[in-house]
């Protein structure tokens, strides 16, 4: 039960830090280019 409880906190504070990061990438995007949906488009190329 140990085990369980263990993997669910890491995966959520996995999933926590990703969209974390999403979200900061994503709006040094939004300065960049006018339109949001523009940054989602960038996000990919901020990664490399």
């Amino acid at each position: 039960m140990k085990a369980v409880v263990s993997r669910l906190l890491s995966v959520i504070g996995c999933a926590f830090i990703f969209s974390a990061a999403w979200f900061c990438l994503w709006s040094i995007s939004l300065h960049l280019v006018e339109r949001a949906d523009l940054a989602v488009l960038l996000f990919p190329f901020a990664c490399v």
